[in-house]
């Protein structure tokens, strides 16, 4: 199988019990916070870089990174400015994958116009006026893998351990159709 490259992880955790926001966005510097568009609060890390959403319930959720030890790094470095402004933070907050973005280049192209004819009936939709790829839904894992002509994969909606196995149904599925 092609290599399999994780573009993003997203998961959630908790840091803390409560978290007053308004007065969190003062105390921390480059904090983003506008209720009026979204009731997070956003912190951005540089290195690694990702993004993390913080809400008043103290639930937090973490994207744009793409190993387990970049979002650990990323929930420490949070977690040390947020003890910065006062705040009691979780030791060691759980953190839960809730998906990851994941691509493969299966390094052919795929003739999706006739993919898209010989998956007539399956989970599959394709509409070049809307959207340049075939959409794959899988119900086992659930995911949804995307596929282009140039041979790029992307699947979404899995967690860690069943990107593999979307990827290789999809593969399989595309050989089982001579392609």
């Amino acid at each position: 199988m092609a290599d399999i490259q994780v573009e993003n992880i997203i998961v959630v955790t908790r840091m803390a019990k409560a978290l007053d926001l308004a007065v969190l966005s003062h105390r921390v510097a480059d904090a983003m916070y506008h209720p009026e568009e979204f009731p997070g609060l956003i912190m951005h890390v540089d290195t690694p870089r990702a993004a993390v959403m913080l809400f008043a319930d103290g639930k937090t959720v973490c994207t744009g990174a793409k190993t387990m030890d970049d979002v650990e790094t990323v929930i420490q470095l949070i977690a040390e400015r947020l003890r910065g402004a006062g705040v009691t933070v979780k030791k060691k907050p759980t953190i839960t994958v809730q998906h990851l973005v994941a691509s493969v280049d299966l390094n052919k192209m795929v003739d999706l116009e006739v993919l898209a004819q010989k998956m007539a009936l399956e989970n599959a939709a394709y509409n070049p006026k809307r959207f340049p790829g075939l959409v794959y839904t899988l119900e086992r894992p659930t995911a949804v893998v995307l596929l282009f002509n140039s041979g790029k994969l992307v699947c979404t909606g899995a967690t860690l351990e069943d990107v593999s196995t979307a990827i290789e149904t999809m593969t399989n599925k595309l050989s089982s159709f001579g392609m």
